[in-house]
């Protein structure tokens, strides 16, 4: 029996007056690459909320299967827990926070309030990430000041700092400079070594077969 490490059955979700998704499967394995291209509209963006849990699991028809066991993702949250990775079209940083604090966010809002944040753990961190990564970003910089493009860098460095399973892409290089792009595509094929499954979204198909 083929594995897959996640699945979409019959995804099916309507908004008033638009089906946006009707009856959409698709399964990825462990290290493969999956593009999904399609015109604007096409649903891409939709399915990958659900399976990502920004549409809740009774907000649509259809079930969500990860490593081959359904589940119910009420939030990014849970799919974060559950492995899976998400950045998304929209940029979303918060801009009174630095690079590191932005990073590992999800390790911020985790911890106990009585405890204190390790500012310099944190850096520390941040920076062997980024050198593994090889994304060029400064732990402490503002976030304010980064550029459009630097401040996707800094979400795809928060969505591997989660170490996912699944790693779900949703346009992710229309901001990137040429060198931020291979970066971003080296990182990729490095998942992919890993074993990670990898769901990229993108209107140019010559960037999938440049990453496969």
């Amino acid at each position: 029996v083929e594995s897959y490490l996640i699945e979409a059955v019959d995804i099916t979700k309507t908004f008033p007056g638009t089906i946006a998704n009707d009856h959409v499967c698709l399964r990825v394995k462990a290290g493969e690459i999956m593009g999904l291209v399609g015109e604007n509209g096409a649903g891409k963006s939709t399915i990958l909320k659900c399976l990502n849990g920004v549409y809740p699991y009774d907000s649509y028809e259809g079930e969500i299967r990860i490593e081959g066991r359904k589940v119910q993702l009420r939030n990014p949250l849970d799919a974060m827990k559950l492995g899976i990775g998400f950045v998304p079209q929209e940029i979303n940083v918060l801009t009174d926070m630095n690079v590191a604090e932005n990073i590992f966010l999800f390790d911020l809002k985790n911890r106990n309030s009585n405890k204190l944040v390790n500012h310099k753990e944190l850096q520390e961190r941040t920076r062997k990430l980024l050198a593994e990564t090889e994304i060029d970003l400064d732990p402490g910089a503002n976030v304010r000041r980064l550029s459009v493009g630097q401040q996707q860098m800094l979400m795809i460095a928060r969505a591997l700092a989660t170490n996912p399973k699944v790693l779900i892409l949703d346009e992710p290089t229309t901001s990137l400079s040429g060198q931020d792009v291979q970066s971003l595509f080296r990182d990729v094929r490095s998942l992919k070594e890993k074993g990670v499954a990898i769901l990229f979204v993108t209107h140019k198909l010559a960037e999938i077969l440049e990453m496969t």
